[in-house]
């Protein structure tokens, strides 16, 4: 987790020190994907998480970092009738091996504001302009994934990493947004036990 945290460090430094040029406003995009063609069956599992509904009427943020060769992380901020809440959750595997177990959980209240702050953050990051996947792929590194639910209507966004073609891509305003999930978490530092081969 400390390793990812200064990667995406040294990419948000790096993309300040060369900023581009603002585009043109872009309308919100529609295109999606289904998180379960991204997420295995058993990571969810493993997560103890459910897909995300739409058409319903609870509003949610939910982002996995599945990394090939470490511990994969989930972040979810909901709001459902009255109730609102976080949580994050840390497995003991490897992304793209055996998920392993939860090792690390923390849930908190949260309120209504909490998880449209994050919604909006996440506009404010491009996640609605930009396309829902993007060409860039490959066999190890690791999988952003971040999926929400507004107002009935579901949105799916997945990136490969390293973090080539950072602007062409996207990915800085969504990198410091990540960042951001991570420490507000409290993620820095989790240490799990690596599965007994």
């Amino acid at each position: 987790m400390k390793l990812l945290v200064l990667a995406l460090l040294a990419t948000v430094s790096l993309s300040a020190c060369h900023p581009s040029p603002s585009p043109a406003p872009e309308k919100k995009r529609s295109d999606s994907f289904d998180a379960l063609s991204a997420v295995r069956p058993e990571m969810l599992a493993a997560f103890d998480e459910a897909p995300l509904a739409k058409g319903g009427t609870d509003d949610a943020v939910r982002i996995f970092y599945i990394p090939t060769f470490d511990h994969p992380f989930m972040i979810r901020h909901s709001f459902s009738g009255t109730v609102a809440t976080n949580r994050a959750v840390v497995l003991s595997g490897k992304g793209g091996y055996d998920p392993g177990t939860i090792c690390f959980e923390s849930s908190s209240a949260s309120s209504y504001a909490q998880v449209e702050d994050r919604i909006s953050r996440l506009d404010a990051a491009g996640f609605w302009r930009s396309p829902a996947v993007d060409a860039t792929q490959g066999s190890d590194g690791a999988v952003y994934l971040i999926e929400v639910v507004k107002n009935g209507q579901y949105r799916g966004w997945k990136r490969w990493a390293p973090q080539d073609r950072q602007k062409e891509r996207r990915l800085e305003s969504l990198n410091l947004f990540l960042l951001g999930e991570i420490l507000n978490e409290g993620l820095v530092g989790v240490a799990c036990k690596p599965l007994a081969p």
